[in-house]
């Protein structure tokens, strides 16, 4: 089994055989461990959440180079400083392949382009591959700076690429089949040799709209059918604190809604309307009995 298979699945099944039969069982007995990751689905998993996380990285803006080797030259083996021509990173040892993220060496800069380059190849950079910054080629690019580009196609000695930046946003994703609550796909992070700590079963987080299937489901319990109907409209509560209004995350009101409707819209109010109405202490009986404490 590679160790970059679904290192977080791995590494979480690997934490729950130990608390169940300690590590000696584990390490040494030579267990046979069977489980219900799905390969295709973790692979587009973690495709889907590494492409989502670049795509939120970017809508917050360019934050510049990696580097620059001019202003900062590093030391080669032979003890020289790398200049723009004896430069090489660790991201080139491997062919470039579409799709791939790499690192990259700004070569020179002009006014409608920029010369970069990926070891023994280079890639002339225009201002569309580098819209999604909102800025002009010399704003963004500097002879000797290395960036992060995202490798678009590979056609004889051309290169077409696109800048990209690695993410500071984390994420997570777990695929869990509702029939049989197996996992078919857990990624904790976006990449598990920089942070091992697995977000999608380690970390805290307020249960935000995924709670409110429970409170409908008591709702429903309590004898309401999907199509009754609900006021979607401007409602206070008192607290300690004050009177307490609840808003939708749209800060608009719809007026009369059904219950089917008011929950596929995930609409704040009639949530909070319907807990009021079936009794917070219902709701957190029935949670009790789904497991969640």
């Amino acid at each position: 089994w590679s160790k970059d298979v679904a290192p977080y699945f791995i590494e979480d099944a690997r934490l729950f055989l130990e608390k169940k039969y300690g590590a000696e069982a584990v390490h040494e007995k030579g267990l046979r461990v069977y489980t219900t990751l799905n390969l295709k689905q973790q692979a587009i998993a973690e495709k889907a959440l590494r492409n989502g996380l670049h795509a939120y990285d970017k809508r917050h803006g360019w934050r510049g180079p990696v580097a620059n080797i001019i202003q900062n030259p590093p030391t080669l083996a032979n003890g020289l400083l790398a200049g723009l021509d004896t430069y090489t990173h660790s991201d080139w040892r491997e062919p470039l392949e579409a799709g791939k993220l790499v690192h990259g060496l700004v070569m020179d800069v002009k006014a409608d382009h920029a010369l970069v380059r990926f070891g023994d190849q280079t890639s002339r950079v225009v201002v569309a591959d580098l819209a999604w910054t909102g800025k002009k080629i010399n704003e963004v690019f500097a002879p000797g700076d290395v960036d992060l580009f995202l490798i678009k196609e590979i056609k004889g000695e051309t290169v077409r690429v696109a800048l990209d930046q690695r993410p500071q946003a984390q994420g997570a994703l777990v695929a869990i089949e509702n029939s049989t609550g197996a996992i078919r796909a857990m990624v904790g992070g976006y990449d598990f040799e920089e942070s091992k700590f697995n977000r999608a079963r380690q970390d805290s987080r307020q249960a935000g709209s995924s709670f409110k299937p429970y409170v409908y489901a008591a709702v429903l319990m309590d004898g309401a059918k999907p199509f009754d109907t609900i006021v979607d409209e401007p409602i206070s509560f008192p607290s300690s604190s004050g009177p307490w209004s609840p808003r939708n995350y749209d800060g608009k009101f719809t007026g009369t809604v059904t219950l089917l409707h008011a929950l596929a819209e995930s609409r704040n109010v009639p949530a909070v309307k319907l807990l009021e109405r079936v009794g917070v202490d219902k709701v957190i009986k029935l949670c009790r009995k789904f497991g969640l404490t």
